[in-house]
């Protein structure tokens, strides 16, 4: 006989997962260049310093299932080091980092890149989920995001 019911166990886990709390940011921007020639600028890691105001790739390689660590610009005044892991890479199309520790902060972050008519749609995703969200406003990594969109945008145009 179990001690807890699967009922009990239903009920338990749903409380546990509302305490948990959920956000996202996201921003999108369409680039006049094809899905390769955004990937080439995305994926060059080293040249991150000359345009990327938001990342600067610290640790790693961008390879499905490498650990990474990142130098992040969360906003003006603040900076982290923060590991993660690439879960997906699919060239042209989808590059996917998690990270964080689970129950407190965890971060799912996409670059998705979708060709369009006049080019290329990169949509920058990034949900958080664990119980510091719910004190958490992360307002200013939208900004940053919406700056990195912005700084894609220009790069690629400047080197094509």
């Amino acid at each position: 006989m179990p001690l807890l019911s699967s009922a009990t166990l239903m009920t338990a886990s749903a409380s546990f997962s509302a305490m948990l709390g959920a956000k996202s940011v996201h921003t999108e921007i369409n680039i006049p260049a094809s899905p390769d020639k955004v990937w080439e600028v995305l994926v060059d890691v080293e040249n991150y310093p000359v345009w990327n105001p938001v990342f600067t790739l610290v640790e790693g390689k961008l390879e499905e299932g490498a650990k990474v660590t990142y130098l992040v610009q969360e906003s003006e005044e603040k900076s982290a080091k923060i590991p993660a892991k690439v879960i997906t890479y699919l060239p042209h199309k989808l590059l996917n980092q998690t990270g964080g520790y689970w129950g407190i902060l965890t971060f799912d972050h996409t670059y998705r890149l979708e060709p369009i008519n006049i080019g290329t749609r990169v949509i920058i995703h990034e949900d958080y989920t664990g119980v510091w969200v719910n004190f958490w406003d992360p307002s200013s990594v939208e900004e940053q995001y919406k700056k990195l969109a912005v700084s894609l945008k220009k790069r690629v145009i400047e080197i094509n």
